[in-house]
């Protein structure tokens, strides 16, 4: 079985119109919500180990403030490759995952983060807000065995989900 956690960088910020979209941070809401997605996220069981993230300042600061929130001595790995809104580039960049992750954390963005929980999952989602995190549980013996609905979803969660704990 391999798994995949999917979360979307949390929101960012406009407020700066020079920045290019790779270049914008996260706003106050954004990191908020960072510190309160990270502790549900763990606590459903995701290990945190290899992850991935976008180039992009928001997926770096999302995954940067999960791991500070948690106190973990997280390690990532940056890959342009994720900086994509394209279900089908960021579909052939999880096929070609080593065999020897059993797991794999995607920091990126929408819609190619929804796009392929919906290709690849058993319920469709209608909306993955920013700072959303959907885990997939595949039953497939390889990677390159990913084909349509054949994961799980075996959470979703958002940050309006604990809107009561804000």
């Amino acid at each position: 079985m391999k798994n995949i956690h999917l979360i979307r960088h949390a929101k960012s910020s406009w407020e700066n119109a020079t920045l290019t979209d790779h270049q914008r941070p996260l706003n106050k809401r954004g990191r908020k919500a960072c510190e309160r997605m990270a502790p549900r996220i763990w606590s459903h069981g995701c290990s945190f180990k290899n992850v991935y993230a976008s180039t992009a300042i928001r997926a770096q600061q999302t995954i940067e403030l999960i791991s500070q929130q948690l106190q973990l001595n997280m390690h990532w790995r940056s890959d342009s490759l994720l900086y994509t809104f394209d279900s089908n580039e960021l579909y052939h960049w999880l096929v070609q995952r080593p065999e020897d992750e059993e797991s794999v954390v995607i920091i990126g963005h929408n819609p190619a983060l929804m796009s392929l929980s919906n290709l690849l999952g058993d319920q469709e989602l209608a909306h993955l807000p920013t700072c959303s995190y959907v885990h997939l549980a595949a039953n497939v013996q390889h990677w390159n065995a990913l084909d349509n609905h054949c994961a799980n979803i075996q959470a979703f969660y958002h940050p309006k989900m604990f809107i009561d704990e804000w």
